[in-house]
């Protein structure tokens, strides 16, 4: 690719880190391969590009060449391991300014959960055309799971920050949020939240991951 930058951006679970595009060093040179999930990113400036794969972990990048590893294809201790047909899909994604910037990580959710769809027959109620269960336009935030409580009927959200900043945001549900808490992984609340305008605010952190209940 035609950019020219010494880090590249490699996403994890619920976040990112930057690694070297050089082997300047020994402990540069022993990261031949770097470990990454859905999508890996080389910026420079106002534009870059993105390698995004649907289960391809291993990538590296040297200099300004992307590279991922399709297949491991081992001898030993399985001499027939990998053989066959196989088949991949990954898409290189240029862009303009930043990753953050640019929906990097929003297109490496749709690859990797593609919207699923089917049609169902015409029942009666309400015309309006369908809102999203549960919704937050701040470009940070990505809602992971939402699910029911395990021990009553209120509704938790789990999400996280996706981009190594801070801020405010507003989390927004299609029917009425009676109250709203903040709770630990273990769906206990910790807080109350502030409603405004039928939406929830809250705030985020750094790669924060934030469980928030909902009584509905």
């Amino acid at each position: 690719i035609n950019v020219n930058a010494s880090k590249t951006t490699c996403e994890i679970q619920f976040g990112n880190i930057e690694r070297p595009t050089h082997r300047n060093t020994s402990w540069d040179m022993a990261k031949f391969e770097i470990c990454a999930q859905k999508w890996i990113d080389v910026s420079e400036g106002d534009h870059g590009a993105a390698l995004i794969n649907d289960g391809k972990y291993g990538h590296d990048v040297l200099g300004n060449v992307m590279r991922m590893t399709l297949l491991r294809a081992p001898k030993a201790p399985d001499p027939t391991c990998d053989m066959g047909t196989h088949r991949f899909t990954y898409v290189l994604l240029p862009h303009f300014g930043s990753f953050n910037w640019s929906g990097v990580v929003q297109t490496g959710y749709a690859l990797n959960a593609p919207m699923r769809y089917r049609y169902m027959s015409k029942v009666k109620g309400d015309e309006k055309p369908p809102q999203r269960l549960i919704a937050c336009d701040d470009r940070n935030i990505v809602i992971e799971a939402t699910k029911k409580s395990e021990d009553s009927k209120a509704l938790i959200v789990r999400l996280y920050e996706c981009h190594n900043a801070r801020g405010s945001a507003e989390l927004a549900c299609s029917r009425r949020i009676k109250a709203a808490y903040l709770c630990d992984i273990l769906e206990n609340e910790l807080e109350e939240l502030q409603l405004e305008n039928e939406a929830v605010s809250f705030d985020y952190k750094p790669f924060e991951i934030l469980t928030i209940k909902l009584i509905i």
